[in-house]
């Protein structure tokens, strides 16, 4: 069984990343309003130092190689491209917590009940 704290870590970030992945669907409408150019582009940048976070977080716990850590981190600064690799490591994260005994829904995994 892996350790508590790697668990913890991809919990953690599995919620930073669900979080980045709502953002970028979210600043999709505003590309249709060009006065809201300025709003989508802090949106958007939010959501990628988001996404960062979330990424390393969930590949440090997930046991990643440091060197495709930091490969997925400097990929995020790829548009559309991020978007893919958030779900894809997501994907990753929710096998890894469901066969941990946790409920993974829309927003991240809850702890299994004690």
């Amino acid at each position: 069984m892996p350790h508590t704290d790697s668990i913890e870590q991809v919990r953690t970030g599995q919620r930073l990343v669900l979080f980045a992945i709502l953002a970028n669907l979210l600043t999709l409408p505003l590309a249709l309003v060009p006065e809201l150019a300025m709003a989508r582009a802090a949106v958007l940048l939010v959501a990628m130092v988001v996404g960062v976070l979330g990424i390393v977080r969930m590949t440090r716990g997930l046991g990643f190689p440091l060197m495709l850590v930091v490969l997925l981190a400097l990929l995020m600064l790829v548009p559309l491209l991020n978007l893919l690799l958030l779900v894809f490591v997501n994907a990753r994260a929710t096998t890894f917590l469901r066969a941990q005994g946790f409920k993974v829904g829309l927003l991240g995994a809850k702890p299994p009940p004690s």
